[in-house]
């Protein structure tokens, strides 16, 4: 029976050549890796007619393609709120033998329990990495009655992400480290192939390289499909494709250079003091953080047009700087933009009415300022006193109905220049 349970990988040992060991998590994978990246269902009110025996109160359809299949989806509406989501996995449209999924509702913001909801789902789906036994995908919807996440055109879509990986560890130059395989884009199959440069991986290895037991993607986030150095040595990976049973390291006869391990990342809460900066905006104007902005009360802001929930906070804080600038509140935006997309950074600011100044280099996840800031999610923002350069508020304390009076309190308590 363990031998079902417990899958090992292993590469050629010669010498001091890598190994690896690896076993299926099939479910809760999620907070070991620590992050994710959500993928986008998107739904229709239009019912295809080739669909079966579906139950009554169905209002969303859509297709879920995963694991290389497409199987019917569908969400189940009671009392005008998401009930249920539905997936066929016989793939056949007929509902009859599919058990939908109760939604899980809890508030979107913590301190408002009677607002908008965030509705949950743990689907357990059939995948190759699963080895035959289903593997967990986590879903998510925003509640549809939230005109401002309807704006960003998540109304009719469901969000999800892989909640299952293997999990094992590697040796690299006689070094045994914590690792994991992950289905980075939730395919529910390791894809041979990547995209770009610039894109996330389909498939990525996490390696803990400073061993603190955590994962940063910035630095021990590979793409399976790309060579990469660790120690000094360029490695591949190998043979890691539909449920990985056949994966490898072995050495590359390229050779790429060494992502370099930072300082660890610089944490900041209320009385600590922010990083300094010089940056140029997109007007093209010289900006100095946070001298620039003595007397007055500024928040720092990290957001990027791709990101949904960024721009779903969009209008509250237009409506809050509308409302307080006159007072002395001011926002300097950092994009996390990519090459691709930095050119829809004006033409989406001035549809918003985010008239505050910018700063872009279109490095993505490499910005400049977020790498300086140690920013590993967005949107993520600090509001700063500019007198003496220290966060008064951050994270969920000035998110949505919680930004208005923790300005209000920031300009009432700004300090005297030091």
């Amino acid at each position: 029976m363990s031998c079902l349970l417990t899958t090992l990988f292993s590469a050629l040992l010669i010498g001091q050549a890598p190994s690896v060991e690896f076993h299926p998590v099939l479910t809760g994978a999620m907070p070991k890796i620590g992050f994710f990246m959500p993928q986008r269902l998107t739904m229709s009110a239009t019912r295809p007619e080739s669909l079966k025996n579906v139950p009554e109160g169905a209002a969303l359809f859509g297709t879920w393609e995963f694991g290389g299949k497409k199987f019917p989806a569908i969400e189940i509406d009671k009392g005008g709120q998401p009930f249920a989501v539905d997936i066929d996995f016989s793939g056949k449209g007929d509902f009859r033998q599919a058990k939908p999924t109760e939604w899980k509702a809890r508030p979107q913001d913590s301190r408002k329990p009677d607002g908008f909801k965030l509705y949950m789902a743990d689907l357990m789906a059939p995948s190759p990495i699963g080895g035959g036994k289903p593997v967990q995908v986590t879903f998510y919807r925003f509640d549809p009655n939230d005109a401002e996440r309807a704006k960003v055109g998540l109304r009719d879509a469901l969000l999800y992400y892989a909640n299952y990986a293997l999990d094992g560890k590697v040796t690299l130059g006689g070094k045994s480290y914590h690792a994991m395989v992950i289905d980075f884009q939730t395919h529910g199959e390791f894809l041979r192939g990547s995209g770009a440069d610039k894109t996330p991986p389909s498939t990525a290895v996490l390696i803990d390289r400073n061993g603190d037991g955590r994962f940063n993607s910035n630095f021990e986030m590979f793409d399976a499909a790309k060579p990469f150095n660790i120690g000094g040595t360029t490695y591949e990976i190998n043979g890691v494709y539909g449920g990985g049973k056949r994966l490898a390291i072995v050495k590359s006869r390229k050779v790429v250079a060494e992502i370099p391990i930072p300082a660890p990342l610089p944490t900041f809460h209320p009385g600590t003091k922010v990083i300094s900066f010089t940056a140029t905006d997109t007007s093209g104007k010289t900006v100095h953080f946070p001298d620039d902005f003595r007397g007055k009360v500024v928040m720092l802001d990290f957001w990027a047009t791709w990101c949904g929930p960024c721009m779903g906070e969009v209008p509250n804080v237009v409506k809050v700087y509308n409302q307080m600038h006159d007072k002395g509140f001011e926002i300097l935006g950092i994009s996390l933009d990519n090459k691709d997309t930095i050119k829809q950074i004006v033409p989406v600011t001035q549809k918003e009415g985010m008239t505050w100044n910018q700063i872009a280099d279109g490095k993505f996840w490499d910005a400049d300022i977020a790498k300086l800031y140690g920013i590993r999610a967005i949107p993520a923002a600090f509001i700063v006193d500019g007198n003496t350069g220290k966060v008064v508020a951050e994270g969920e304390a000035i998110r949505g109905d919680a930004l208005l009076p923790a300005v209000t309190s920031a300009l009432n308590g700004l300090k005297g220049a030091p």
